[in-house]
């Protein structure tokens, strides 16, 4: 059997800083999961068409998805409702900056009714012009079941440059790797 090496022995907060950017980049590398409420979640997609997102109990079919497409002025959405009654869902914008804070205040969207088992028609949410910097577009849908103290919910997001007051849509690898998003920085009581 091959012997495994062993890292030399780092105290505590040693090895928590250590592996912060691995599991920071583990976590920013993959596609983001958003969940409010039971038998919820999203994934966000480039193609308003293509929603898929977290399964229900079975295994098989995300309950409530979300599509969206972002461009410098809207976020183009689609809601896809894989439940078995029809839903009313609230609709939000958030865009946040690289440290997660609200760039402007949180955009309401339109209500959507989304019958069992369909997909919304398009909707848009307006964009308004945004400071320079990297932005993440948050789009988020909220539904209460009907007859239950149960909600279902899905969010999406896509990723905004501004330079210059020029709005350009990017990948979330880019708004990764050019934002400094990710720069670990351990908190002042970390130091040893």
């Amino acid at each position: 059997m091959d012997s495994i090496e062993r890292p030399p022995m780092l105290c505590r907060k040693t090895l928590h800083l250590s592996l912060a950017p691995i599991l920071l980049r583990l976590l920013l590398s993959a596609p983001l999961v958003f969940a409010c409420g039971t038998n919820s979640g999203s994934q966000g997609t480039r193609d308003p068409s293509q929603a898929g997102g977290a399964q229900n109990d079975q295994g098989n079919t995300p309950t409530v998805a979300i599509g969206l497409l972002l461009s410098a002025g809207r976020a183009v959405a689609t809601i896809t409702n894989n439940g078995r009654v029809d839903l009313l869902f609230r609709s939000k914008v958030q865009i946040l900056d690289v440290s997660g804070n609200h760039v402007v205040p949180s955009i309401e969207g339109p209500d959507v009714s989304v019958a069992a088992g369909a997909t919304s028609p398009q909707f848009t949410i307006g964009i308004p012009p945004l400071p320079d910097g990297y932005h993440e577009v948050l789009l988020t849908a909220e539904a209460a079941i009907p007859g239950s103290d149960k909600a279902v919910g899905a969010s999406g997001a896509d990723y905004l440059k501004v330079e210059g007051g020029a709005t350009t849509v990017i990948t979330q690898a880019e708004w990764y790797h050019q934002s400094g998003a990710n720069v670990a920085t351990p908190a002042s009581d970390q130091h040893e």
